[in-house]
């Protein structure tokens, strides 16, 4: 529902990880927590985080715009799809000037379609370089079917250490990913940074 996403994401009011009620045990607890606790994400009034959710680009346009980083550039982020008085408006606008997202060639942003891997990878590598990363020999069994737009990304953040193994060895990059993996991915990228986004310079590569 559209009211508890946004809770989720913009209000400081909500459980932190300490409270949270479904991250016990999860692989993935100690991002969910660490990324809370700095402020940078949010779980649901009634104390659960939703670990195993799938995660809307909305939702994660919402997470990058808590960076708070600067505009790069005056794109306007006025999609056919993104009215004014949805709540994510404004948020969409300000990370498309960011650099960090952008919307598909007929003027769409999908705003509540759930974001892929290959889609969450192509954000999260504009926030770091990995060394190297034109030397990075991939091993997923299904590394050849990885797309033209998104492969140097795959490989920077592979390079940085933000990615490694997926299940059954494939990266499975159109499959829609989880909560739980997009914080993931975010908190190793901050971590680098001591969760300084005054060290953040947004790297100008093909996104979607």
């Amino acid at each position: 529902p559209i009211l508890m996403v946004c809770l989720a994401v913009l209000t400081t009011t909500t459980a932190y990880a300490a409270e949270y009620s479904d991250i016990a045990g999860h692989p993935d607890a100690s991002y969910i927590q660490e990324y809370s606790e700095q402020g940078l994400v949010n779980g649901y009034p009634d104390g659960t985080f939703l670990p195993n959710s799938p995660i809307t680009r909305a939702e994660v346009a919402a997470l990058v715009n808590r960076l708070d980083l600067p505009a790069v550039n005056q794109k306007t982020g006025n999609f056919s799809d993104v009215p004014a008085h949805e709540w994510y408006y404004d948020i969409i606008k300000n990370t498309v000037k960011t650099g960090l997202v952008s919307g598909y060639e007929d003027n769409t942003f999908q705003p509540q379609k759930n974001i892929t891997r290959f889609e969450a990878i192509s954000i999260v590598s504009r926030l770091i370089e990995g060394e190297g990363a034109d030397r990075v020999k991939l091993s997923y069994q299904d590394s050849a079917s990885i797309p033209a737009w998104v492969s140097p990304s795959v490989k920077n953040l592979y390079a940085a250490g933000i990615i490694d193994g997926y299940d059954g060895n494939a990266i499975n990059g159109n499959a829609v990913i989880t909560r739980s993996e997009m914080v993931r991915m975010l908190d190793k990228v901050m971590r680098t940074y001591d969760f300084d986004t005054d060290q953040i310079t947004v790297v100008q590569t093909s996104t979607k």
